[in-house]
């Protein structure tokens, strides 16, 4: 009984293979598309319009924070030209531009704690989008399987980079042939481009 079982166990595994794979069985081929989930985030419409929001939310904060910084300044000059030392108002300015300083380095936190969880949520959002869209094409184009191509192409001057960061794009190559219309990519960012408002 032992014997019959290890005989038919591939037996099963192979026919339970088969049926779990219909496109192979039923038309002999697979359909494999790959795409590129960085160039597509960086060649969305949106990612470019969320990272100008971004830059001008960013250029908006160093200005408050400029702003912040010379109330401070203002505060300590005040005090330096106008307060003898060790005078109660002296210490009144000096526990004001101590409050402030800690003030200042706690929004400065804060508001880079919130632009990194926003934009970590957004960035999940926009792959969330990325990978729906490429399960769409597929399924459009009656495509079995796309594989993510995260490779970059080799830089044309060799001498710009260091054997080591050679040796990080090789390693990135994970796909290394693709022949012609089987990268999906531009279709899924036209898709997503025309999708976005």
């Amino acid at each position: 009984m032992k014997l019959l079982t290890k005989l038919l166990a591939p037996a099963l595994f192979l026919s339970a293979f088969t049926f779990a794979m219909p496109s192979l069985a039923e038309g002999g081929t697979m359909r494999v598309a790959t795409a590129n989930p960085s160039r597509i985030l960086a060649q969305m419409k949106e990612t470019q319009a969320k990272n100008k929001t971004e830059q001008t939310e960013r250029q908006q904060l160093d200005e408050q924070e400029k702003a912040k910084v010379k109330e401070i300044q203002d505060i300590k000059e005040q005090r330096d030209k106008f307060s003898a030392k060790n005078t109660p108002d002296w210490k009144t300015k000096t526990d004001q531009i101590l409050t402030k300083s800690i003030e200042l380095q706690t929004w400065v936190e804060l508001k880079k704690a919130e632009l990194t969880r926003r934009h970590k949520e957004e960035i999940k959002a926009l792959f969330d989008k990325i990978q729906d869209t490429i399960a769409q094409v597929a399924a459009d184009q009656k495509i079995d399987l796309v594989i993510a191509d995260y490779g970059t192409d080799f830089p044309e001057d060799l001498e710009a980079i260091t054997p080591d960061q050679l040796h990080a794009l090789i390693r990135q190559k994970n796909v290394l042939f693709i022949g012609k219309n089987v990268d999906i990519s531009a279709i899924v960012t036209a898709r997503l481009d025309a999708a976005y408002h």
